[in-house]
Parts: C-alpha cells; sequence; structure tokens
C-alpha cells in the first residue's frame, strides 16, 4: 500500500514575500538504493512524510555551498550569500521548496536477530535481510543493524526498517535569475546526495528523468561547470568524481562502491591479513590498533607487538570520525585487549563540545543514460591536521597530528604504499582506479 501526501513549507518562519518575476519547475524523484531514516526519530521513516521538504532544503543549502559557493573566499561572503538565496531565521528564502505526490513502498527491518537454539540465546551478529545479503553493504549500514543487551540475552535496539521503493514531486519556485545556481545545486544532490540518512554511504540515493545526462560524455562536461578549481575552503566543495563498471541495477552498484572501501579497510592481504580460523579475521595492516595498544598499555599474549608496522599514527582518521574501535577478547593464551576507544578531531580547546568529521568520500550508484553506475566521489575539503583517542568517548588518552607521511607507505605490507604521502585517501582512490575505476 503507498500513502500520497502534499507538503508545502510556506507556513515556515518567517513569513514568505510573494515572489516576483519567479518561475517554478518540477522534479520526478525515485530511488536507486534504499531510504533509511529521515523521520523526527532516529532512525526512522515516517509514513505519513518520509521525504520532509525541510530536509531537502538543508541538502539543497549544502549542495549550493559546494558548488556555487566555491567562488567564495571565506565563511563571512559565504553566509552573506547564502543568506541573499535561501534565507535564514530572520530573512525569508528567496526559494520556495515544496514535495507532493509522494509513493511509499512497504517498509521492511533490514536484519534479524536470531537465537541460538542450545543456548535460547540471541546470536551476536544479526542476519541480514534482501537486499543485503552476501555483499558488502552491510559494511556502510552498521549503525542500523540492531544491538543487543549484554550477554545476547534481549534485543536492546531493534533493527531498523528501509524501503526500497519511493517516488516523490519536488517543486521548487524562484526568482529567474536565481535559477542557474538552484539547478545546479538540485542537480549535483541528484547525483550525489540523497534523501534520509547515511547518504555519503549511498543510502537514499536518487535519480530523476528531467536532469539525467544521456550519455557519459554529457555526464562529463557537466562535471567541470558545477564548481569553481581551486584550493579547499573551510566547507566541502564539489571535487573528484570516479565512475566503475555499469549495469541496470542500482543496488548492485551500489554494492561496488561500497565494496572497494571495505575491501581496502579491512580486506584480506590488503587491510587485514589472513585469519587462522573463518570467523576470526586476521591482524590488521594498519597503525591505529598498534598506537591505542602502546597508549592503553593493553596486549594479549597471543598478538605480540608487529614491529614493522609504526604505532603511533591514525591514517584512516582521513576517512571520516569518530571511529569507534571494539578488540574482541581473545581466546586463549592470556593477556587483555584495550578498553573500547574513540577517535575524534582535535580541538583547540578542551572545553569544546567533542565534534565529528563526515567523511569526505560519497559511495553510491548513479544513473546515466539507460545504465547505472558504481561511483565514488572525494569531496574538496581542508586535510584534518590532528585527532584525539579517548577511552570509550570521554577520556583523552592521546592528541596526535600523525594522520599522513611517507613512512606510513613504506613498512611491508602497507594498505597505504600505493600513495607516496602516506595519505589514506589518496591510497584509496588510486587503488579504485587500479580495480577499474576511471576518473572523470
Amino acid at each position: 500500500m503507498t500513502e500520497q501526501r502534499k507538503e508545502s513549507i510556506l507556513d515556515e518562519a518567517p513569513t514568505r514575500p510573494q515572489l516576483k518575476s519567479s518561475s517554478a519547475r518540477v522534479f520526478d524523484l525515485s530511488l536507486l538504493t534504499v531510504l533509511f531514516g529521515g523521520g523526527n526519530q532516529t532512525r526512522t521513516i515516517d509514513k505519513r512524510m518520509p521525504v520532509r521538504s525541510t530536509s531537502i532544503r538543508g541538502q539543497l543549502q549544502f549542495w549550493w555551498r559546494a558548488t556555487a559557493g566555491s567562488r567564495y573566499t571565506d565563511l563571512a561572503q559565504l553566509r552573506e550569500a547564502q543568506t541573499a538565496i535561501w534565507g535564514n531565521t530572520t530573512q525569508s528564502s528567496r526559494v520556495s521548496v515544496s514535495v507532493e505526490a509522494v509513493s511509499l513502498g512497504s517498509m521492511m527491518p533490514c536484519a534479524v536477530f536470531e537465537t541460538n537454539p542450545q543456548t535460547g540465546r540471541f546470536r551476536g551478529s544479526p542476519f541480514w535481510n534482501d537486499p543485503f545479503r552476501n555483499n558488502a553493504l552491510p559494511y556502510a549500514l552498521f549503525p542500523f543493524q540492531g544491538q543487543l543487551a549484554s550477554g545476547g540475552s534481549a534485543i536492546e535496539v531493534e533493527p531498523a526498517k528501509f524501503v526500497r521503493e519511493l517516488k516523490f514531486r519536488l517543486k521548487l519556485q524562484c526568482p529567474v535569475e536565481l535559477w542557474p545556481e538552484v539547478e545546479t545545486a538540485v542537480w549535483a544532490w541528484v547525483h550525489f546526495g540523497g534523501v534520509g540518512s547515511r547518504t555519503r554511504r549511498g543510502c537514499g540515493a536518487l535519480t530523476c528523468p528531467q536532469l539525467t545526462s544521456p550519455d557519459e560524455a554529457a555526464f562529463r562536461q557537466k562535471l567541470p561547470t558545477l564548481a569553481t578549481p581551486g584550493v579547499a575552503q573551510e566547507w566541502p566543495i564539489f571535487g573528484e568524481t570516479y565512475l566503475g563498471e555499469s549495469g541496470s541495477d542500482g543496488i548492485s552498484a551500489w554494492d561496488r562502491s561500497v565494496g572497494e572501501l571495505r575491501h581496502f579497510r579491512q580486506g584480506v592481504n590488503v587491510g587485514r591479513n589472513p585469519g587462522t580460523k573463518p570467523n576470526r579475521p586476521g591482524r590488521s595492516r594498519f597503525p591505529e590498533p598498534e598506537a591505542i595498544r602502546r597508549v592503553t598499555r593493553a596486549r594479549p599474549n597471543k598478538h605480540p607487538r608487529l614491529t614493522q608496522i609504526p604505532d603511533t599514527a591514525y591514517p584512516r582518521a582521513e576517512m571520516g570520525l569518530p571511529i569507534v574501535v571494539h578488540f574482541q577478547s581473545p581466546d586463549e593464551g592470556g593477556g587483555q585487549e584495550p578498553p573500547d576507544t574513540t577517535i575524534t578531531p582535535a580541538r583547540s580547546n578542551p572545553k569544546q563540545p567533542i565534534e565529528r568529521m563526515a567523511s569526505p568520500l560519497i559511495l553510491r550508484p548513479v544513473k546515466i543514460g539507460d545504465k547505472i553506475y558504481a561511483m565514488v566521489h572525494r569531496l574538496r575539503t581542508q586535510p584534518l591536521m590532528a585527532v584525539e583517542l579517548r577511552k570509550g568517548n570521554v577520556q583523552v588518552l592521546e592528541t596526535s597530528d600523525h594522520i599522513r607521511g611517507p613512512e606510513l607507505a613504506n613498512y611491508p605490507n602497507s594498505p597505504l604504499a600505493k600513495s607516496p604521502n602516506g595519505s589514506a585517501l589518496e591510497a584509496f582512490l588510486r587503488r579504485i582506479q587500479d580495480n577499474g575505476f576511471r576518473k572523470v
């Protein structure tokens, strides 16, 4: 069963004046992947209002900053220009956004927890439902998998629900002179953003027949017009796009993009050594585990120091923060693994709140003509300069600026070997090009 709903934000404060010399355009949108979240409550879909015009307005402002906003040199100029178009709490927006004709498919849980018939307790890992079974997608969807209570006796957080089918009509109205910038933001949002939660990992990816490029050549020609070339600013700017194999299925193309990241970070003989047991992955080839063991002075006897790996660096921080690190307890041999730790951006003042750093990598499918391509996009951002290692999410154990460096590319079996600068982002992008992705 589907539901139809029309939503308008004309009642958003402050009162909107009538738009003069304006024109309206309509865009028909549908999902390429799946929708998670987007409702008033975290991890939930609102059946009555699965797509909110307020959320779309926020997305359009982000992609306006990433495209038209690239020509400004500081935040003050950017805010002034953004307010002139999109408004703020005291000034009305010159762009009217409304969502119409929403058609929502059925909601299903992404996974289930099964019980062990011998113990009567729930198994530790959930059983993923289609279309997330036997592919790389759970690697990007772990926030939605749910959580068991301690000991596995009960489900503390149920796996989140998702929908595969969603269609809606977006109506925008603005002064004629604003359309070049507004439509560019819409184009970028449709091709690189999405709706709902976790859009940088491909959830809520969209397609729109009015905006789809007829072929790869047209898509390639469009990209240089989106943003001004130059150095990164204090806000994310449209950057580099890489296309992989094409097909007719958005889910399989999405799986290809996510699979590249999973293989880089966790793949056997890339991010990890081979394991000794099928259910026990081998030790990581990245420096973070050795750094955490050094700082916490905790190490199981069966995991002696890997002396070839630097134990002072946190290179994967470039790919997004926070990183929550949990070590599995050793089966045998004695000793103790470190407690749960979290890697967060470093603060200039310890009284500042803990911050997040969204990943500069976007992994999703994109429709071009009648084909659907796997895609990776790297946003242009300021380089991360330092991180904090925390016990749990509170006590700061170490502050480090060792995030990249040639020495991180030169140790045996380094996952960063493809980057002369020892950069995780650079190494990942070079690896996907070796695996068939091409920069466009």
